[in-house]
């Protein structure tokens, strides 16, 4: 019994200890608001204090969560009931209306909301289609913020892509992985496709140099058991022959750049670098079909039909039991399409 009224007296003490900084606090905002110190002197560090506390109380309330859904509502809710009421307090009904708080803590809070996401680009991809809830709020976001972060999320995502990929110590089987994965998720982002060529440029410049990406390409689209999203991707009923696929070939365009004016919402169908309104460009074609922007690589389909001629002969030549149902279906899937001349080779 003492030990329990040790406890109650312990807990009414903090709760007074409360009390009273909570009334102190009031005191010096009262103080601050009759000086007319906020609007003024204090103006700049009372902001960046604010937007320090936004980005915790954010970051607690979203970080590493991407698969539940309403997490940005719930960022703006926190934003209505409990972020507006205190900077109303703080800064007096006069200033608040002038300066137009309700706006700037609006944009604040998408603002916050960006900025947490973009320190976790990388896992997004990497858990890409389980983090399908968080790629569409991070959109919806942008959209919330006009668009003029995307500069700095496309700095953002090649640097994470560089520093977790483009090293000795990355099998280039996840390298593709990870790029298919990228695609998918800035083709929900951006359908023009433009982010997605400034974005993933760097790790398409590592796989053309690797000297076994090929042979990972092409044994994934015939490995039932190991090749995942590519195998399904040859598999796929509304594919097209590459030969009218737009293949994205280096030498026919210019690099990417990050010179661009943020456009209206991506809901208009504009791109994030040109913000061209009303057509479908080619860089978006491309992010419909994942075959197509991997041998877009290499600029031809001539390396993977080789390549799968000598793989193929090699499985022939191992294969005791003489069973080809397999690679015989294999075959004309891949002559569907890389074309059928292309592979008279590999038929004979």
């Amino acid at each position: 019994e003492h030990c329990v009224h040790d406890d109650d007296d312990d807990d009414d003490d903090g709760g007074e200890e409360e009390l009273m900084l909570l009334q102190e606090e009031e005191e010096l905002y009262q103080s601050l608001s009759i000086l007319g110190w906020l609007p003024d002197q204090l103006r700049r560090p009372f902001r960046e204090a604010l937007h320090s506390v936004m980005m915790n109380v954010v970051k607690s309330l979203i970080s590493g969560d991407f698969e539940s859904e309403g997490m940005l509502e719930r960022t703006l809710q926190w934003k209505t009931d409990v972020l507006i009421p205190w900077v109303h307090s703080v800064v007096g009904s006069e200033a608040y209306n002038r300066d137009q708080w309700d706006a700037q803590l609006e944009y604040a809070a998408s603002e916050c909301f960006v900025r947490v996401r973009m320190n976790e680009l990388f896992d997004l991809v990497t858990d890409y289609p389980d983090s399908l809830p968080a790629v569409r709020e991070l959109s919806v976001a942008l959209d919330r913020t006009g668009r003029l972060f995307y500069h700095s999320l496309a700095n953002e995502w090649r640097g994470a892509l560089v520093k977790r990929l483009i090293h000795p110590g990355a099998q280039t089987s996840q390298i593709i992985d990870v790029y298919i994965n990228t695609i998918k998720v800035l083709r929900e982002m951006d359908p023009s496709g433009e982010l997605l060529q400034v974005v993933t440029q760097p790790v398409r410049e590592y796989l053309r140099g690797r000297a076994d990406t090929v042979r990972c390409i092409i044994t994934s689209l015939t490995d039932e058991e190991g090749g995942g999203d590519l195998y399904e991707e040859l598999r796929r009923q509304d594919a097209k022959p590459l030969d009218e696929a737009q293949l994205d070939e280096e030498d026919d365009e210019e690099p990417p750049t990050f010179d661009w004016v943020p456009p209206p919402s991506i809901l208009q169908r504009r791109g994030v670098i040109t913000g061209q309104v009303g057509r479908v460009t080619s860089s978006s074609r491309r992010a419909g079909d994942i075959l197509s922007m991997l041998v877009g690589i290499y600029g031809s389909k001539e390396l993977f039909v080789n390549e799968y001629r000598i793989m193929l002969a090699d499985k022939l030549l191992s294969n005791l039991e003489y069973d080809t149902d397999k690679d015989v279906h294999n075959l004309e899937l891949l002559k569907l399409r890389f074309g059928e001349a292309s592979m008279i080779l590999t038929r004979m």
